[in-house]
């Protein structure tokens, strides 16, 4: 089965950003233990603007597995603006057998 990404832009003001920082930090921790990946990026034209990707095998991967997971899902969304409606992006193959 091809992998997923949940791809995410957000808003997180200058004076939140360690926060938001410390938290994903802590969960792109979490999801590394378990083979995932979580990447954030912050656009060079607006310091406040940032694209947060979660990585998994399937969609039920990208959710926080424990709840300390989910505490720390809680504490970015506590302190950052999020889009709605982001879709979900599975991998395209690049071979043919894929």
């Amino acid at each position: 089965m091809p992998r997923v990404l949940l791809a995410r832009r957000t808003r997180v003001t200058l004076a939140a950003q360690p926060i938001y920082r410390r938290a994903a930090a802590e969960l792109a921790a979490r999801f590394a233990g378990r083979g995932q990946h979580v990447w954030v990026f912050r656009s060079t034209a607006d310091p406040e603007l940032l694209l947060e990707f979660r990585e998994a095998k399937d969609p039920a991967g990208l959710e926080p597995a424990a709840r300390e997971e989910a505490a720390l899902d809680a504490r970015l969304h506590a302190v950052a603006e999020y889009d709605t409606g982001e879709p979900l992006w599975e991998e395209f193959p690049l071979s043919e057998e894929g």
